[in-house]
């Protein structure tokens, strides 16, 4: 009976706070946004190792402009943003080669 309680609170917990990566993608754009890490947009995009397929965009260095790749669902780096927008936003403007 533990068990079935603690999946409905995590349910609920999801349902409310979102998805445990998209709490933490919004809590490190915070960051990014406070200007707590510039170097965001110079580091690799990484699809992450969970089974998830999620569009998402991130600043490509060689290019100079932001790409669209699948995220997974787990272990991103902070370059990955939920839409193109937010991605030209924080990189595209800031980064100068």
């Amino acid at each position: 009976m533990k068990f079935n309680t603690t999946l409905l609170i995590l349910a609920m917990l999801s349902v409310y706070f979102g998805p445990p990566s998209m709490v933490l993608a919004k809590q490190a754009k915070t960051e990014v946004q406070n200007g707590q890490n510039s170097t965001a947009c110079l580091e690799p995009k990484t699809p992450g190792l969970c089974r998830g397929k999620y569009l998402r965009y991130a600043f490509d260095n060689k290019s100079g402009n932001c790409i669209g790749f699948y995220y997974s669902g787990c272990g991103a780096t902070l370059n990955n943003f939920l839409t193109y927008e937010e991605c030209r936003r924080d990189c595209m403007q800031r980064v100068r080669y």
